[in-house]
């Protein structure tokens, strides 16, 4: 019985093993290179790049701090946003 049961752990235990990777590779591993891509992003931003919002908004750095960012989104219009919700550099 000994060895029937430690044959039919086996399976069990490849299966899981199988399921842990595949889970890795699908979930955890595209999470973490989009948050290193942001974070680069973030710590690359300087003043005149063009820029777009978490929330949509486009405009152009006039001013970087250390956790925000000045946009100029129109005719003397400025924004203060957070740096962590700029999502994209567009130039």
């Amino acid at each position: 019985m000994d060895q029937g049961g430690a044959a039919g752990l086996l399976p069990s235990l490849i299966f899981l093993i199988f399921f842990v990777v595949v889970f890795y590779f699908l979930l955890i591993w595209p999470q973490r290179r989009r948050q290193r891509q942001h974070r680069e992003l973030i710590e690359s931003l300087r003043r005149g790049d063009e820029v777009v919002t978490s929330g949509g908004i486009i405009g152009k750095i006039k001013k970087v701090d250390e956790k925000t960012v000045t946009l100029e989104v129109g005719d003397g219009v400025t924004l203060k946003v957070l740096k962590t919700s700029v999502v994209e550099r567009m130039s």
